[in-house]
């Protein structure tokens, strides 16, 4: 284990913390201490800044976000992966909610600020620790049970909440099969189709 004692001589600070977790906290007349743990091989990150204004969590809601989407195209399953960053403009965000498209299911979020998520029908609950106010960013994996041969409708998962979404998505068969790629539409928002075609 590896014991960290920080000290900022500056008061209303807020201080985060990667890789490790806040033992103690006492605010001192000049500033702030804090001491963490960690694992002895990992590296842990701190980051402060300033205390923003109380009124700033009352204001709505405004926030934009990137959502960047690999699938993996398998024979007995579909993985998929997508990797979030929210950038908050405007007021604190406590969840984050993920549009999920029939037949995904979602095994494990990741990220540092993440406290809980859930699975509801057609979306994903994410709660984060304490409301965030800048950025948050986390990665999502699951998988999709999709036909094996012929047209197929490619899962993409969808932010919702957001002023503006931006991101990509990124397909790759990864058994014994191919994507023709005349045969890839793709139509506005909506979801691209692709026919994939088995070697055996």
């Amino acid at each position: 284990m590896t014991r960290v004692t920080l000290e900022i001589p500056r008061s209303g600070v807020d201080l985060s913390l990667s890789g490790g977790l806040v033992y103690e906290t006492h605010e001192l007349p000049t500033g702030g201490k804090w001491t963490a743990y960690g694992k002895g091989a990992e590296p842990m990150v701190f980051a402060w800044r300033r205390k923003a204004e109380e009124h700033h969590s009352s204001l709505p809601l405004r926030m934009h976000g990137t959502l960047t989407q690999f699938v993996g195209l398998g024979e007995d399953s579909t993985s998929v992966s997508a990797n979030v960053n929210l950038q908050v403009s405007q007021g604190a965000a406590k969840e984050a909610h993920i549009r999920l498209p029939e037949g995904v299911t979602i095994n494990q979020v990741q990220g540092a600020l993440i406290a809980d998520w859930e699975m509801k029908p057609g979306e994903l609950l994410v709660t984060f620790l304490e409301p965030v106010e800048q950025s948050a960013s986390f990665v999502i994996t699951g998988e999709a049970n999709l036909p094996r041969e012929g047209q197929l409708d490619i899962p993409l998962l969808r932010l919702a909440g957001v002023e503006r979404e931006t991101g990509g998505v990124g397909v790759d068969v990864l058994g014994a099969g191919e994507i023709k790629e005349d045969s890839i539409k793709t139509q506005g928002s909506s979801e691209p189709t692709a026919a994939i075609s088995e070697n055996r």
